[in-house]
């Protein structure tokens, strides 16, 4: 498993690689692979929610600069899980870094601007998680996330984790907002 389980009834903000294929495998508990720009939101009432309201202030911010990470932008930890490993690749500082950290602060005065708490996003400790069976390395993201490319498309997302869950047991989770970055 990647990362912790997502609690129901939550959304936050991400961005996460655009593919030709589902990399949801890659963490399954997590709608796939991604890099995340604030912490879990609660809520009682989606409908009541401001998540699309600091989602839309958030994104106008989405062009700010150049994302495009290749994979030797990200250095990695591992450790055992499950019988296979749990893979963090954390991006470096540099262009792509800034990016996403003044996407973050966008998105903390967003936070701000509809009462809740500034330091609900994240500016720092980019990472993306993802599971292998045998082995963590650069050459392994390349293939996984960005398909043997040296580049992908990157979209900016709001995860809704809905209240309910799905055949195998885990909160479903969707996509209701993205914006494409890159």
């Amino acid at each position: 498993m990647a990362g912790d389980c997502p609690s129901g009834g939550s959304w936050l903000l991400r961005v996460e690689p655009c593919s030709s294929k589902s990399l949801a495998k890659l963490n399954k508990y997590w709608h796939g692979p991604h890099m995340t720009l604030s912490h879990h939101k609660n809520y009682s009432s989606w409908s009541k929610s401001p998540a699309k309201k600091i989602f839309a202030d958030a994104e106008r911010y989405v062009s700010y600069g150049a994302f495009n990470p290749r994979p030797e932008d990200f250095h990695y930890t591992s450790t055992p899980c499950s019988g296979g490993m749990m893979c963090k690749y954390y991006l470096k500082p540099g262009t792509s870094y800034n990016v996403l950290k003044y996407l973050g602060t966008k998105a903390g005065e967003a936070y701000k601007k509809h009462g809740l708490s500034h330091k609900t996003a994240i500016t720092s400790d980019f990472h993306i998680t993802v599971n292998s069976d045998t082995y963590c390395s650069i050459d392994h993201l390349k293939r996984e996330v960005f398909e043997g490319h040296d580049s992908v498309g990157w979209m900016f997302s709001l995860l809704h984790v809905q209240m309910s869950k799905g055949k195998g047991g885990g909160f479903i989770a969707d996509l209701t907002e993205k914006k494409q970055m890159s």
